[in-house]
């Protein structure tokens, strides 16, 4: 598995897209995220949006008086390649706040590879985060997978490598969704994607997390959506965010 991901990250391992440092002057308790983006070539004709949605996504999160402190953020794409555009790390260390972020929208859609490099990754990121315990504390990550179709792949031989990594991957979120451990939210752009597929990545028996829009161009209230549903977490600790219904009009 670490081959083919290494190979498709261009011949490189996840460890050093880690950032092992954590800024203990902020005592805020933080707030892991992902956001994971389907690039693949149906997506095309959307790179310009993906950038400044990703773009206003930063200018929210970094003008919300919480979230600005408590989120720390990765930004990754996937189609028939994967890529961290953003290692996850405190909002404030981010230093091009999403404009330096390029989306290229091509190939096919590995989506079961791309789970598994955000979970390795974001795994790595919890290990950093628990060794600096208990001076800082964190609330369970959140994950978003926004998608417009359904797992592609046409290569014989990394196809037996995307169906084990989306085995591992539906295995992660089940059991870490039930332990309290993870929250993720699928979206659904247009009708090409499997939906029972979507919900079963939310680690849920039913549609809570499932987020549907109509086309790839409602790509912007997906990101406002995103957006506010983090700000939202960031300052209701209480809140159980795998028992809420969650819709594009929630927090808006």
């Amino acid at each position: 598995m670490a081959d083919v991901l290494g190979n498709l990250l261009g011949n490189r391992d996840i460890t050093p897209f880690s950032v092992k440092k954590v800024d203990e002057g902020n005592m805020e308790r933080r707030l892991p995220v992902i956001i994971l983006v389907d690039t693949s070539g149906s997506m095309q004709g959307t790179e310009a949006m993906l950038q400044q949605s990703v773009k206003d996504l930063y200018s929210h999160l970094c003008n919300h008086p919480v979230a600005s402190k408590c989120v720390e953020l990765a930004v990754m794409r996937f189609n028939s390649d994967l890529e961290i555009l953003e290692p996850m790390r405190e909002l404030e260390k981010h230093e091009a706040k999403g404009s330096n972020l390029v989306f290229k929208c091509e190939g096919c859609t590995y989506t079961g590879l791309a789970l598994k490099m955000a979970t390795m990754h974001l795994e790595d990121r919890l290990k950093v985060l628990r060794e600096h315990r208990p001076r800082i504390r964190y609330y369970y990550p959140i994950l978003f997978l926004i998608s417009d179709g359904r797992p592609e792949c046409y290569d014989d031989d990394v196809l037996p490598e995307e169906q084990r990594a989306m085995r591992e991957a539906k295995a992660y979120i089940k059991k870490n969704v039930a332990e309290r451990h993870l929250s993720v939210v699928t979206v659904e752009i247009g009708d090409r994607c499997d939906h029972d597929l979507m919900r079963e990545l939310t680690g849920l028996s039913d549609d809570k997390h499932v987020v549907k829009v109509s086309d790839k161009f409602q790509l912007a209230s997906v990101f406002r959506f995103a957006s506010s549903l983090v700000s939202y977490q960031s300052q209701n600790s209480h809140m159980d965010l795998n028992s809420m219904s969650v819709d594009v009009n929630t927090f808006q």
